[in-house]
C-alpha cells in the first residue's frame, strides 16, 4: 500500500510526505500527500506532554497504519471534512481536512522515474490522550504480544 521501511512510522509534531503505490494500480498514479499529527499541547507550547509521548510511543505503529490508510480512501474518494478515530488511550481528529496543498503542486517529486502526484490536499490530525494510566496502556499491549 504505502512505501515505508521495516518498523517505519509516523513521527509527532512534523509535517511529513507519504508515497502511494497502489494509486497507481488504480489509474490514479504514483501520487504524494502531506500529514502532521499534531499534539493538543502544541498550539500552545512546543513540547508534547508525558503523557503524549507515552501514548503516542506506545500506539505509534497502529496510529501511523490508521493514518495511511485514511489517506489512501481519501485518493480513491473524498471522505468527510472531519474523521474522528477513537483508539485505547487516545483519540485522533482529522482537523482542516482536505486543506488545499497548494505547496504540493509545485514540488517535482519522483520514486525514480516516475513522477509522484501530489494530491490535492493535505491532512492534519490532532492526538489527544484520553484519560487512562500509561502504565495500564503498556502492560495491556506487552500482555497482548
Amino acid at each position: 500500500m504505502v512505501s515505508h521501511f521495516h518498523n517505519y512510522t509516523l513521527p509527532l509534531n512534523a509535517a511529513t510526505l507519504v508515497t502511494f503505490h497502489d494509486a497507481a494500480q488504480k489509474g490514479l498514479g504514483l501520487r504524494i500527500c502531506q500529514v502532521m499529527i499534531s499534539t493538543a499541547t502544541s498550539a500552545s507550547r512546543k513540547e508534547p506532554t508525558v503523557d503524549e509521548l507515552a501514548t503516542f510511543f506506545i500506539f505509534q505503529h497502529e496510529i501511523s497504519k490508521a493514518v495511511e490508510s485514511i489517506l489512501l480512501a481519501d485518493i480513491l474518494a473524498p471522505l468527510p471534512e472531519k474523521i474522528i478515530l477513537e483508539g485505547d488511550g487516545y483519540t485522533l481528529v482529522g482537523t482542516e481536512a482536505r486543506r488545499d496543498w497548494r505547496f504540493g503542486a509545485t514540488i517535482n517529486a519522483r520514486w525514480g522515474k516516475e513522477p509522484l502526484v501530489p494530491t490535492d490536499s493535505k491532512w492534519r490530525f490532532l492526538f489527544e490522550v484520553r484519560k487512562k494510566p500509561i502504565e495500564t496502556m503498556a502492560k495491556q499491549r506487552i500482555s497482548e504480544k
